[in-house]
């Protein structure tokens, strides 16, 4: 026979919606006595089940690491007792024997003799930033699926802005998904936003952009085009070239 190795422990069969703690007390030595209750995974009821262990002078407690179930209950007892999260599959019943009463028995009886070996818990801030950092990475993983998504549409689309644009939702791909949504933007921004995308569509620089005007080809001679650039007649390269050599033309006939 396997002695037992704590005088006063309980075990917790925990479920969803209510739980079923045994408590084992008595000597090493002899049979441990029994006495099982259930309760409610409510906070106030809870409590009661943490007042009834303090009562009973339990030491330890062990309970089965069940999907989240387990934590609001080791929230509650962990500064209290000596709490010990089992492997489930380290500490299950035989078949035929599973009910709650039995698998609460069976873990304070396990826990009394030794026979579960603990799990590891780390501290509560270890804890908490855990449980920050898994979230964050849950939602780097939720937005690169998000816009992948948005590229994948826009490809069954025929929208061909990945190909001009390194990175789609960028401030000017961003203003380009809402134009073809029909969002109106702020004026400042739609100018800034055009002016980008042109640049971006005519593989210019923006210096090169505001050299546009300066760099027209000289053949030009046309006022409407001149006006359009913002160029006055006497720069507006060969036509003011034009009319100064036919002046010169005229003035020496006139001497001659």
């Amino acid at each position: 026979m396997i002695p037992a190795v704590i005088e006063r422990c309980a075990g917790i069969d925990i479920g969803k919606k209510f739980l079923v703690c045994c408590v084992a007390t008595g000597p090493a030595r002899e049979d441990a006595q029994m006495e099982t209750r259930r309760f409610d995974t409510i906070v106030g009821e809870l409590m009661k089940l943490k007042a009834w262990l303090a009562e009973c002078q339990i030491t330890h407690v062990v309970m089965e690491s069940r999907g989240v179930y387990w934590k609001p209950v080791f929230n509650i007892l962990e500064d209290a007792f000596e709490v010990v999260l089992a492997n489930a599959q380290e500490v299950k019943n035989r078949r035929g024997h599973k009910t709650d009463w039995k698998d609460s028995e069976w873990l304070a009886h396990l826990l009394r003799h030794g026979m579960i070996g603990p799990g590891f818990i780390p501290p509560r801030a270890i804890r908490d930033l855990r449980d920050l950092t898994r979230r964050r990475k849950q939602m780097i993983r939720m937005g690169a699926d998000e816009r992948n998504r948005v590229q994948k549409v826009m490809e069954d689309a025929n929208v061909k802005i990945g190909d001009v644009l390194s990175d789609v939702f960028s401030m000017t791909g961003q203003a380009m998904l809402e134009a073809l949504l029909g969002r109106k933007a702020g004026a400042g921004r739609d100018r800034a936003v055009g002016q980008e995308a042109g640049e971006i569509e005519s593989g210019r620089t923006a210096g090169g952009a505001g050299r546009a005007s300066d760099e027209r080809p000289s053949s030009i001679a046309d006022p409407g085009i001149d006006e359009a650039f913002g160029v006055s007649g006497a720069g507006s390269g060969r036509v003011g070239c034009g009319n100064r050599k036919a002046d010169r033309e005229s003035g020496h006939r006139q001497r001659t």
